[in-house]
């Protein structure tokens, strides 16, 4: 279970797995003893933000003005934000966004089909891979250089990326 720490004035609260964390009613017991209404932002690390669990968080954090979702790995840091649980946002920087068929790896054209999110960033913020760790490298990256995330994504009908899931689940 994710722990949360609670500090006199905590103007954003990032929380791994919330829905989980909402569940166990860790929040619930939080607010008993300390004062949260100092929370004005929002967001879920490791998960995405639903609209049944915006409505809940709003709930509980009344005084939140922003329930956000960021969209990032570890290698690549974040690269886009939504303030909507309907779509991927903006994207952040010089990033490159594709979506792949999960089998075949063959870039996919806007449409409902489920695929795997691709992300490539440009400029000063590009990774070049793990430090003495090639053949990781070399699995994370497809032969354009795009990372693969492991994100289960979709276009929505107006060709914004909506995101679904995990494809996979890896610490590397």
């Amino acid at each position: 279970m994710p722990k949360v720490q609670v500090r006199r004035r905590c103007p954003l609260l990032q929380c791994p797995q919330l829905a989980e964390a909402m569940d166990s009613g860790l929040f619930d017991s939080c607010s008993a003893r300390s004062d949260l209404s100092s929370v004005r932002v929002v967001h879920p690390i490791f998960s995405q933000i639903s609209a049944e669990l915006e409505r809940r968080v709003r709930e509980a954090f009344s005084s939140a003005s922003m329930v956000m979702n960021l969209f990032g790995t570890l290698e690549l840091g974040v690269f886009a934000a939504s303030a909507t649980h309907a779509h991927l946002g903006r994207l952040l920087g010089p990033v490159e966004v594709k979506v792949v068929d999960v089998e075949t790896g063959e870039r996919m054209p806007p449409g409902p089909k489920p695929g795997e999110m691709r992300v490539r960033m440009g400029g000063e913020f590009s990774w070049s891979g793990y430090l003495d760790r090639a053949e990781d490298t070399r699995d994370y990256l497809d032969q354009e250089g795009f990372a693969k995330t492991g994100d289960l994504v979709r276009y929505d009908s107006q060709g914004r990326i909506v995101y679904l899931g995990r494809t996979k689940n890896a610490i590397r």
